[in-house]
């Protein structure tokens, strides 16, 4: 841990002048072990490094293409601890960010796209689509790229099989929200009803809302 967090001060104080010291914990992340030393917040700063250098207005398509490889080192591990970190730091968000159109323009470079869409889609895999928070407009942002991308194969791939995962968890989730909607309504129905009363004549019953004067 104390060499993950030299490497981070070292680039906190050279900032903007160290692109290559993040690539310098490569050869940590060959095994689980050390993917869970580097993302799962022993030392803070790493995350937060690897999230400015993907989409931070201060950095370059050379950073986030290296922060996008870091990433897609440490993955394959699934080591939990790694995961946690990753998800806790809100990395997720900021990988899906990325792909959109920025003063970086990596939604134009493939090797940044065919990385990023790899280390959503691992995510998604070992930790699920919802603990991953993405923007509501993820599939919209993937479809972009994916088109930015018509003849890579392994982009459009990787996106597809992203976006059937978020439309899967869209699906899950539907008739428990269908179901909040409709006790949500229910409990306005009542309360509406509330105001009505029923007045009977000669003619028959008639009914009237004291609130509106109906």
């Amino acid at each position: 841990i104390e060499h993950v967090s030299a490497l981070c001060k070292g680039k906190k104080c050279l900032k903007p002048h160290a692109d290559d010291v993040l690539k310098l914990h490569n050869p940590t992340l060959a095994t689980p072990e050390g993917a869970a030393l580097c993302f799962g917040n022993y030392d803070p700063d790493f995350n937060d490094l690897v999230a400015d250098d993907l989409c931070d207005a201060s950095s370059t398509p050379e950073r986030a293409n290296a922060a996008a490889a870091l990433l897609a080192k440490a993955l394959p591990h699934g080591d939990p601890t790694c995961t946690s970190g990753i998800l806790s730091s809100k990395l997720p968000k900021g990988m899906m960010n990325a792909l959109r159109s920025s003063p970086l323009d990596l939604k134009n470079d493939p090797n940044f796209v065919a990385n990023d869409l790899y280390d959503l889609n691992a995510l998604a895999e070992s930790a699920g689509i919802e603990p991953m928070d993405l923007p509501k407009d993820s599939i919209r942002v993937i479809s972009d790229a994916m088109r930015t991308h018509p003849e890579n194969d392994y982009i459009q791939e990787t996106g597809q099989a992203l976006i059937d995962k978020l439309k899967a968890a869209a699906n899950a989730e539907a008739p428990e929200e269908r179901m909040k909607q409709k006790l949500d309504d229910l409990e306005g129905f009542h309360e509406a009803a509330a105001d009505w009363q029923m007045i009977a004549s000669s003619d028959g019953n008639y009914y009237y809302n004291a609130a509106t004067g109906e």
